[in-house]
C-alpha cells in the first residue's frame, strides 16, 4: 500500500460534511447551556400578601418595603383596575380601599394569561401569583404574573 491512499479508500467529502453538520446540530441542541435557555424555577409556595398592608409598608418606608418584597414570589387578591389595550400589563387595586395610588402593576407574560384576562372586567376579583420585580416609592409595586385566576 502506498503512502498516498487510493481514491477508492478515501471517505467521500459529502459524508464528512454531513457528519460535521450532524455533530453541530447535536451540540446546538444538547450542548448549549446558556442562561437564555434556562427557565426560572417557579416556587411551590408563595408569600401570602395583602395589597393594603404592602402599600402601608411602602408609604412608611420605601427602602424597607423594597428589601422585604423585591425578588419575592407573592400571592395576593385584588380588584382588576385596568387592562392595557396592548395586552402588556394590568393594574390591580385593593379590595377594601379605593385609592388612586394603591395599585399593583402586573406584567402579562404569555398568551394563556392574556386569554384569561380577555374574559375579565373592571372590578372583577382576581388572585395573582407572581414575582415582585420593582418596588418604587412613587409608582408602587411591579409584579411579573406567573398565574392569574378569577375569584
Amino acid at each position: 500500500m502506498s503512502i498516498l491512499a487510493d481514491k477508492s479508500e478515501r471517505t467521500p467529502l459529502w459524508l464528512i460534511i454531513v457528519a460535521i453538520v450532524i455533530i453541530f446540530i447535536v451540540f446546538s441542541i444538547f450542548g448549549n447551556d446558556s442562561k437564555s435557555d434556562k427557565k426560572e424555577e417557579v416556587p411551590t409556595t408563595y408569600l401570602q400578601c395583602d395589597i393594603d398592608v404592602m402599600n402601608e409598608e411602602l408609604e412608611a418606608n420605601a427602602l424597607s418595603a423594597s428589601e422585604k418584597y423585591k425578588g419575592k414570589y407573592i400571592e395576593f387578591v385584588g380588584k382588576l383596575k385596568s387592562i392595557d389595550s396592548d395586552g402588556k400589563y394590568i393594574t390591580v387595586k385593593s379590595v377594601e380601599k379605593d385609592s388612586f395610588f394603591s395599585s399593583f402593576n402586573c406584567s402579562i407574560k404569555n398568551d394563556s394569561q392574556k386569554q384569561i384576562i380577555k374574559q375579565l372586567k373592571k372590578d372583577d376579583l382576581i388572585r395573582i401569583k407572581g414575582k415582585v420585580t420593582t418596588v418604587g416609592d412613587i409608582l408602587g409595586y411591579y409584579v411579573d404574573i406567573i398565574e392569574i385566576n378569577k375569584e
